[in-house]
């Protein structure tokens, strides 16, 4: 059994002057902040097979510049984005249990609570127009179930997998009586399996799923996979790869949102269907 842990100390200091036209609330803002942060790990292996670890760990989120950034941009004709001066930083508290058997097969349940977490909402501009602008929530906590494993089936075939189950909340009382208490149950996964065949020839095949989830708005279900083929040669020193992407042209997605009376419904496609080719050289 062992253990290790750390404390990290961070002061942060933020002066934010707005030169404008007409003098407003936001011409000067000064945020001071002083935090501990600490981080520790619990190990423990029982067998030659099996190995444990607890993980816990306090961490910092600071907002970036463009979501403090107050001047207004417009995207179109409808839709505007502006920053926010007043956003707080992210405090996440994580906790992790990790069960490793064989160094083939991962196992962990994570728990995590985040104080003030940071989204982008949809508010009103005027009778006609919307903005974008990042707020804080009052809170957002989950927990998670991962699974992975990479070993070999047999001597041609290999495979890597990955799934990942969780449950997160999200809860504020913003002005005007709105209040936000958004639950989702969601997972996704992603796989590789490469075949090994005579003369140095290799198949891959790849692939990723995310399911429908919200957090403020409905995200649906994404996913996508490819398929390479590679061949080496010159006794190994060299190589050529052929792939293609979203060989079943399903990159697609899309989201619905509907916050203070404001209903919005995106679908997208993404360029994925590509053919590549790649050599690679590996000389000694």
């Amino acid at each position: 059994m062992g253990f290790a842990g750390r404390t990290q100390r961070r002061n942060t200091k933020s002066l934010g002057n707005l030169i404008s036209y007409k003098h407003n609330d936001l011409d000067k803002v000064d945020t001071t902040y002083f935090n501990l942060f600490p981080s520790g790990t619990l190990s423990f292996k029982p067998s030659e097979n099996h190995s444990f670890n607890l993980n816990y760990s306090r961490r910092i989120n600071r907002p970036s510049y463009q979501n403090l950034n107050p001047f207004e941009y417009r995207i179109d004709e409808l839709v505007y984005s502006k920053g926010n001066p007043f956003l707080r930083p992210e405090y996440a508290n994580s906790f992790k249990l990790t069960h490793v058997y064989k160094s083939k097969l991962t196992t962990s349940l994570g728990y995590w609570r985040t104080k003030f977490p940071v989204v982008g909402l949809r508010i009103p501009y005027d009778s006609s127009r919307t903005y974008f602008i990042a707020r804080n929530l009052d809170y957002s906590e989950g927990f998670s179930l991962d699974m992975s494993i990479s070993t070999p089936i047999t001597k041609w075939w290999e495979i890597y997998f990955n799934v990942s189950a969780y449950h997160n909340l999200w809860r504020a009382d913003l002005e005007n009586g709105l209040v936000i208490n958004n639950t989702t149950a969601a997972f996704n996964f992603n796989g590789q399996s490469t075949f090994k065949i005579k003369n140095n020839w290799t198949i891959e095949l790849s692939g990723w799923y995310n399911s429908p989830y919200r957090r403020i708005d409905y995200n649906a279900a994404m996913g996508m996979m490819d398929i390479g083929v590679q061949k080496k040669f010159l006794n190994d020193n060299a190589s050529l790869k052929v792939s293609y992407s979203d060989i079943l042209n399903t990159a697609r997605g899309g989201f619905h949102s509907q916050y203070a009376g404001i209903e919005t419904n995106l679908r997208f496609k993404f360029e994925g269907q590509q053919l590549n080719q790649l050599q690679l050289p590996f000389w000694q």
